[in-house]
């Protein structure tokens, strides 16, 4: 199923005026497209699995919902040739001053964040510098606009702009 494939990034200005970056310009990656479950199970179906469409759909839903019960439950889920889907917890900005005042007010949120694995089941590297060495990369073009900072103050961008 690897195979060596284009990858688009997007060249973005920082124009966050607060920032120490402010004027830099940083590589982005540009995402094509969403794939959904179905259309998932469609590109695992062509690549010649003996399973037909519901078959494969059926246990990406109940893959999905496992990984998020585990994690619900306070347990890593480890997928050979993947990664680690993880628990982790977002803390309200600021803590607490001392080990009592640390409950469960403090936590804003609860995420599942994915570790890849540095080999999968192939015996491939899947580490994001492994990764960088499979693909082309191509540039798509610079993408100014406006951005939502993660407390949600608007910056001011351009609007993007795409190569031909």
């Amino acid at each position: 199923m690897a195979t060596e494939k284009k990858f688009f990034y997007n060249v973005r200005q920082n124009q966050t005026r607060d920032s120490k970056m402010f004027g830099k310009w940083y590589p982005e990656a540009k995402i094509l497209q969403t794939l959904s479950t179905r259309s998932l199970a469609k590109h695992i179906m062509r690549h010649g699995s003996p399973y037909t469409l519901d078959v494969i759909m059926g246990v990406l839903i109940a893959f999905s919902e496992a990984v998020v019960e585990e994690c619900m439950a306070s347990n890593a889920v480890k997928i050979d040739g993947l990664g680690t889907f993880t628990p982790v917890i977002e803390a309200v900005k600021g803590g607490s001053e001392d080990k009592e005042g640390c409950d469960a007010t403090k936590i804003q949120g609860i995420h599942i964040r994915l570790t890849p694995e540095g080999s999968d089941i192939s015996g491939e590297n899947i580490t994001s510098r492994a990764m960088l060495k499979r693909v082309n990369l191509e540039r798509a073009g610079w993408v100014t606009g406006t951005h939502k900072t993660k407390n949600y103050a608007e910056h001011a961008f351009m609007n993007e702009t795409v190569t031909p």
